[in-house]
């Protein structure tokens, strides 16, 4: 930002954040000793939830790394049909496990997310990204540089970000043209790359 005092300026510097966190941080005692498989699986679908009733028009999931997997749940899946249905656009990371054994990563399966891939800096698919069918659009994704919460700067490579990046993308298109539904944003992306 100007004179470096405003840290990194993103996609869409205009736009304004809610952060609502779902996840433990990467030092949490409960993460580390693999508590993150008893983890309160409703924490994103509160998140998503509230997220739409303080007013969100997108919402980035940035939830692709871990070890955790699952088929997902009906509680989220709600959320998601909740958000959908107020026109909220959602858009999630696809998983960093593409490399192995490339499962299923949610929120990004459900029916009517924006789910993100991430590509390296050749712009080709980054090795780990997830290959599943429900992949929408991918995005840079190999040592992407963003603000970290301690004043300094981070260093990340994932779907996470790529995530972010589209969810700028997003943000942007909802500003020329408020009035697009959630599917249509989706078109905008996947045709505008």
């Amino acid at each position: 930002g100007p004179g470096r005092q405003r840290g990194v300026i993103g996609v869409a510097p205009s736009s304004r954040i809610l952060s609502i966190r779902v996840t433990w941080e990467n030092d949490d005692p409960q993460r580390r000793n693999g508590g993150e498989g008893n983890r309160n699986r409703d924490a994103v679908a509160q998140g998503i939830r509230y997220a739409v009733d303080h007013g969100a028009d997108i919402i980035n999931m940035s939830l692709g790394g871990g070890r955790l997997f699952y088929d997902g749940n009906s509680t989220e899946e709600s959320a998601v049909r909740y958000a959908l249905g107020k026109g909220v656009v959602l858009i999630a990371s696809a998983g960093n496990d593409g490399a192995g054994p490339n499962r299923n990563n949610f929120p990004a399966a459900y029916r009517g997310v924006i789910a993100v891939g991430a590509l390296d800096r050749r712009l080709q698919l980054w090795k780990d990204s997830n290959r599943r069918p429900y992949v929408a659009v991918c995005a840079p994704g190999v040592e992407i540089v963003s603000a970290d919460s301690s004043s300094g700067y981070v260093i990340g490579t994932g779907t996470s970000p790529s995530s972010a990046i589209v969810a700028g993308v997003a943000a942007l298109i909802r500003s020329r043209y408020p009035k697009l539904s959630p599917d249509e944003v989706r078109e905008a992306l996947v045709k505008g790359t």
